[in-house]
This record gives structure tokens, C-alpha cells and sequence, in this order.
């Protein structure tokens, strides 16, 4: 059986290296001027689908490209690029990434190692001298996301306006202190601090920064003339503005975050498109996938199976989503087909959105349009904090009123320690009160990552929390006539 797995593992490498071909910095592969043969899709059905999605989750603006073997069938806009200045949203206008942005490091990284500079199973060590050998981390557990990083570990790299934000060395030093958690190897937890460190070894392998090396050594070979990851030149050139639900409308969000390698990639459906046709357009065949499960990750691309998706039903795919934007791209190898679409605005939609544009123009039937559920909307827990909150508060002021008047006649008067239910309740109830804030806002992940609404919904409601228990075990010692 491991031998199997092996075997398998190796086969999904082979054929997602395969299919990033990889790029040399001074020319595009000429497989993407080569158009593929295959139906043309109903443009009409595909641009309904995606205005109702939009009406159905107020997206603000969507960008989405299409792609069949070396050909760029469409790219289509909708919306604005900012509901605060109606901008329209273009194919050109650039949009952040998120975590879209990993298969470009992955690619770096194979280019890497086919320049000689690198290997997939080298310890990390070899290129980042702040890691021991003994931990037995390699550049392989980190692409594949099976080095034990955790999702909660990813915040120990700076982020969210933290001085260092963008400072891989600083991130280097501060992963180094976590404990990864084995097992590593079989053991896929996808983590956003995994792709950090490939940042920092893509930067001293290099000898370059690592958003330089990006666009001279991937973007630029490509085509791929509005894609950067420096903010200032994508605001130059129409960045899209960011938006999220606040207080039960789409509002203008200016919060990003997000680390380099993980993230932080501004691109355009155009460029976009120009990727996806030098990634499909030159793959000839398949090799052989693992059955799913056995490896869901490979060099930056999640692999799935779905019978009833184009071709064989074996798919790539990536999503990306920060508080103010929503992206996917996915990819169907066996029919050359490929779809990225680019919305700003937090909506979580993307992947939807992507998967149903995909099968409509592989002229199957896609889902029909649907709205986020509302569980998986922020800004609905934090209006329902902020409610819980203000009942809380107000259950507060009546009880401290009606204690008030209590005092004044003289029905409650200080007890004193001596009994020893009524100091441990009191102790209790302080110490849950101390504890709540801590709980609820001190974790892994700064409160200015969280959405504008739940950073200020969830202080209110641990704040009123935290004040009725104090209240309740400061008027424990103070009881009423005839009680315990």
C-alpha cells in the first residue's frame, strides 16, 4: 500500500508539473496562441447565470475569463470597480487575489528547481538557515501543505497593518518558533504560513525580493502586464475597491490581508487569462491522478473529482477570499478548459461562480444561481452580537437599578467571606468576567483582520459579558435579607 501511494503521489506531481510548463523569462510557450477545437458556449446563459449570482449576493463588480486549450474564448465585466465612486468594472481592472496567489508561487518554485537552485525534497534547512535539520521539514511538506503548519500558526507571521508586515525574514524568525504539529507528509492542513516560507526561500534562493522576482520571472514572461503584488502600482492602474457586508448593506472595505507567497497578488481577468491559456494550452494527455483523498493538493492547485464535471470529471481548482474580495480559477485538464473569475467583494461566490461557468461552457448543465447562506455571512453575527450585546446591557442597567433601590432599604447589605459557597461563587463569576475578553479577542488573529461589523460586535458583546458577571459577583457579597 505506501508503495502504491507513492507511486500515485509522484504521478499527480509529474502531471501538475507538466501542466505549468514551466516558463522561461524571455518568451510565452507557443501553445498559447493555439486555439482548441470545441463547441462555443452559449455567452447569453453564461452571462444571465452570472447577474442573477450577483443580484442574488450584491456583488458589486465581477470579472471573469474563459479559456479552452490556447484560447481566450471570453472575458466579460459586470458592476462597478467601487459602489463609493460607480467606476465600471473592466477585464483591466485589477483585483486582489488572496490565496489565488499560491499557484504562482508554486510555479516559482518549480522554476526553481528546474534552474538547478532548488529541490522539492530538500530540507528546508538547505535554504533557510533559521530551521534545524533535525526538524526533517521539506519544501515538498510545505507546497503540499503537509509540513503540520496550522491555520492558527499563520498569524504568527506579521500581518494587517503590524510593523514587518511584508518582511519575510521577520516571518521566517517567527514561524521558526512555532512547533510544527506531525505528521507530516500524509497529513494535508492547509495553512497560509506554509507559503510564506516558500516566499522567503523563492527570496534567498533568488538573491532577489521576492515581489521582484515575481515579475520578471512569472508575470512578465507571461504577458501578464497589470499583475503585481506592489499596491501603489495597482492603484496607478484602477485597483478594484473591496467591499463587505456592514450592518445589512454592501459597504466599501479597505481592509486587506495577507502575507507574501500566500497572497497579496493584484491581477486582471485578461492576465489572468493569459496564465490559464499557457497552462492548458500546452499539456498534451494526462498522467495518472491519485484517487481523491489520497492527495488533495499539488504544486499549489487543489485536485478534485466530480463525474459530472467536463471531460473526465478530474479538476483543478483554487479560491481566494479576504474580507473585501472573492476569487477562484479552475481548471478542467482533460478538456483544456479553464475559468478564473475575479469579484470584489467578500461574498464567497467565487468558486460557485467558476465551477458553473465551466460546465456551461463544456455545454453541460451548471448549478443554478444561488445566494450564500446566511451562516457564512459575518456581518449577520455580528449584527446578532451587537443585539445580544445591547440585551445583555440593558438586562444589566434593570438589575443594577433594582439593586440600587435595594441598598437604599437597606435589603442588601455587605455579608463579608464567611461563607464559602458565596466567596467561591463570587471569585467564579469575576474570574469568568476577566476571562471573557481574553476568550472572545485575544487568539492567534489581531482583531484588525477580522470584518469591520465583528470588530465592533463582538467587543460589545464580550464587554457586556464581561460587565454582568462582575456586577453579579460584586453584588453576590452583598446579598439580599433572608437569601443563602
Amino acid at each position: 500500500g505506501r508503495r502504491i501511494h507513492r507511486r500515485d503521489a509522484e504521478g499527480a506531481e509529474r502531471y501538475v508539473l507538466r501542466l505549468l510548463s514551466f516558463l522561461r523569462p524571455v518568451f510565452i510557450p507557443s501553445a498559447v496562441l493555439t486555439a482548441a477545437p470545441g463547441p462555443q458556449p452559449d455567452l447569453g446563459a453564461i452571462d444571465r447565470y452570472v447577474r442573477a449570482e450577483m443580484e442574488l449576493n450584491r456583488i458589486p463588480g465581477l470579472s471573469l475569463a474563459v479559456v479552452r486549450g490556447g484560447q481566450v474564448l471570453f472575458t466579460r465585466a459586470y458592476g462597478v470597480a467601487s459602489l463609493a465612486t460607480g467606476v465600471a468594472m473592466t477585464p483591466d481592472t485589477p483585483v486582489e487575489l488572496a490565496s489565488l496567489s499560491k499557484p504562482f508561487t508554486a510555479l516559482a518554485i518549480a522554476q526553481l528547481q528546474e534552474d538547478g537552485k532548488l529541490h522539492l525534497d530538500a530540507p528546508v534547512s538547505t535554504y533557510l538557515s533559521e530551521f534545524d535539520a533535525e526538524h526533517g521539514l521539506t519544501v515538498r511538506h510545505l507546497v503540499e501543505h503537509t509540513s503540520g503548519l496550522r491555520r492558527k500558526d499563520d498569524f504568527q507571521a506579521p500581518c494587517c497593518g503590524q510593523p514587518g508586515e511584508h518582511d519575510l525574514k521577520l516571518a521566517v524568525t517567527r514561524l521558526r518558533a512555532v512547533d510544527p504539529h506531525p505528521p507530516r507528509g500524509p497529513g494535508f492542513r492547509y495553512a497560509n504560513s506554509n507559503y510564506v516560507l516558500l516566499a522567503a526561500i523563492i527570496e534567498r534562493v533568488s538573491g532577489a525580493p521576492f515581489p521582484a522576482y515575481m515579475e520578471r520571472r512569472i508575470f512578465g514572461p507571461l504577458g501578464m502586464n497589470r499583475t503585481t503584488l506592489d499596491r501603489r502600482k495597482a492603484l496607478a492602474w484602477g485597483l478594484a475597491e473591496g467591499h463587505e457586508w456592514q450592518w445589512g448593506r454592501v459597504r466599501p472595505s479597505r481592509i486587506w490581508t495577507g502575507w507574501y507567497g500566500a497572497s497579496l497578488v493584484k491581477s486582471t481577468a485578461n492576465d489572468m487569462a493569459r496564465y490559464m491559456a499557457a497552462l492548458v494550452g500546452g499539456t498534451a494527455g494526462r498522467l495518472g491522478l491519485p484517487p481523491p483523498g489520497q492527495k488533495p493538493y499539488a504544486m499549489g492547485w487543489f485536485i478534485r473529482r466530480n463525474p459530472e464535471r467536463p471531460g473526465d470529471g478530474v479538476f483543478l481548482e483554487h479560491t481566494g477570499s479576504t474580507r473585501g474580495c472573492n476569487t477562484a480559477a479552475a481548471v478542467a485538464p482533460d478538456s483544456r478548459l479553464a475559468v478564473v473569475v475575479l469579484i470584489n467583494a467578500g461574498a464567497r461566490r467565487a468558486g460557485a461562480i467558476a465551477r458553473g461557468v465551466l460546465a456551461r461552457t463544456a455545454g453541460l448543465p451548471g448549478p443554478e444561481a444561488g445566494a450564500e447562506p446566511w451562516t457564512g455571512i459575518p456581518d449577520v453575527w455580528a449584527m446578532c452580537f451587537t443585539v445580544a450585546a445591547a440585551a445583555t446591557v440593558a438586562f444589566l442597567a434593570g438589575h443594577l437599578l433594582r439593586s440600587r433601590r435595594e441598598f437604599r432599604l437597606g435589603e442588601r447589605r455587605y455579608a463579608g467571606l464567611g461563607n464559602p459557597w458565596r466567596t467561591a461563587r463570587a471569585f467564579l463569576l469575576a474570574a469568568m468576567g476577566i476571562a471573557v475578553p481574553f476568550v472572545l479577542l485575544v487568539g492567534p488573529q489581531p482583531i484588525a483582520a477580522f470584518p469591520a461589523t465583528v470588530r465592533v460586535g463582538l467587543p460589545l458583546l464580550a464587554g457586556a459579558t464581561s460587565l454582568l458577571l462582575l456586577s453579579s459577583a460584586l453584588l453576590g457579597l452583598f446579598p439580599k435579607k433572608g437569601s443563602a
